[in-house]
């Protein structure tokens, strides 16, 4: 199975910083931006990824880390974020 290596190579030479998201884009309903973090598994978010969430937080983007699609529905919709890490 990849584990990321692949898609990070290909997403630095396309110029995308370290720990950028794996999946991004903007709601069709208001244009709010997202940036979401796909897992599987025990996978755990980075240092990197972390901080590059972190920064989304802080500028009021929504964002987080999600290990299934209920998961990453939530975080379109605003329920979830990096904050909800842990739980």
């Amino acid at each position: 199975m990849d584990s990321g290596k692949k898609l990070t190579h290909k997403t630095r030479g396309q110029g995308l910083e370290k720990g950028f998201p794996d999946l991004f884009g903007a709601r069709s309903t208001d244009g709010k931006l997202f940036f979401v973090e796909v897992k599987i598994g025990k996978g755990k978010p980075s240092e990197d990824q972390i901080k590059f969430l972190n920064a989304a937080q802080d500028n009021k983007i929504l964002n987080g880390v999600a290990w299934n699609l209920e998961q990453a529905i939530e975080i379109v919709n605003g329920e979830r974020s990096i904050k909800n890490l842990g739980e």
